[in-house]
């Protein structure tokens, strides 16, 4: 057992100690003192397996329990602060307000998850327009200890999403070197720990196709894009796909190829339809209805008509 999984093992005793009204004190008689107990609490010590069979036992346990227990409120809590996210980046603000009052009633126990959270809080900020832009970029970088992060070859799933987010913010210097070492990352799945990979990588690719488009480098996004839409259909997977269709559709109305262009944005509304989340369908339409000066779900119709999908 490594101190990082230890701690977070001890913390997690010491949530369940809380609930069943138990102090300090009383859950450590007779197994550790105060001061070694809380360096388990820190992470300066590691817990015996012995001292975990006998907190469980004092919570009335079996240690085998506590440790399922505890690895499903890790998943839990990972999967809940990723809804949350994804609330916040959809605009979706009816789940951002639940999800977010189902957060602050629980206790954040992964360190990644913590991370992630915090990060997630600043884009809230951001996106409410409580902070500026660079309030935010200087939080985030706090957050991920900027530029020190780029000196670490082996990185955490959380960590590689807030680097490829922050490609896209235009106050940031640093594009350019996190640009490298994300295409980096995409091509090489191993330096990367824990959480859910493939998802990461979507994600990265989006963040990398849309940092190509600011800098008019078009057909890499139409190949990074192209990619993500065939690993998608590998994977049986619609996660992004909508951001993969749009992508491809600006690139190709830069690029002034009215067909390619047109049957992407048909492409990005079929797989809105089948999402069936409203907030993320308004920000699509809204974004594509500005770039384009058309009306979406007219722009819908006439092309189906057109490509026979639907009788005249």
């Amino acid at each position: 057992m490594d101190s990082k999984y230890s701690k977070e093992l001890a913390m997690f005793f010491d949530t369940i100690r809380y609930q069943r009204g138990l102090t300090q004190i009383d859950f450590i008689d007779g197994i550790v003192s105060i001061r070694q107990y809380r360096r388990y609490l820190s992470g300066e010590s590691k817990m015996t397996q012995d001292v975990i069979n006998q907190f469980s036992r004092k919570l009335s346990f079996k240690p085998e329990h506590v440790i399922l227990d505890f690895e499903a409120s890790r998943i839990n809590e990972g999967k809940l602060v990723v809804q949350f996210y994804n609330a916040v980046v959809n605009y979706d603000k009816e789940k951002e307000k639940t999800l977010g009052n189902m957060i602050k009633a629980t206790e954040i126990i992964d360190p990644y998850h913590k991370v992630f959270l915090a990060y997630t809080y600043e884009l809230q900020n951001l996106y409410h327009k409580k902070n500026d832009e660079k309030t935010f970029l200087e939080n985030a970088l706090k957050i991920i200890d900027y530029p020190n992060i780029l000196k670490i070859d082996l990185l955490s799933a959380v960590e590689i999403l807030i680097l490829a987010s922050l490609i896209t913010v235009p106050l940031f210097d640093g594009k350019d070197q996190v640009a490298t070492r994300i295409k980096i990352l995409m091509e090489n799945p191993n330096l990367m720990i824990s959480g859910d990979n493939n998802r990461v990588l979507f994600a990265c690719m989006v963040k990398l196709s849309t940092y190509y488009g600011i800098n008019k480098r078009f057909q890499d996004v139409i190949d990074i894009c192209l990619l993500g839409v065939k690993n998608s259909h590998e994977q049986n997977s619609y996660y992004l796909l909508d951001y993969f269709y749009y992508n491809l559709s600006l690139a190709y109305h830069y690029l002034n190829n009215e067909k390619e262009r047109d049957y992407y944005i048909y492409r990005l509304f079929m797989t809105l339809e089948m999402s069936d989340n409203k907030a993320k369908f308004k920000k699509f339409k809204d974004l594509v209805e500005d770039d384009y000066k058309i009306h979406f779900e007219s722009f819908i119709h006439e092309y189906m008509k057109k490509y026979k999908f639907i009788k005249k």
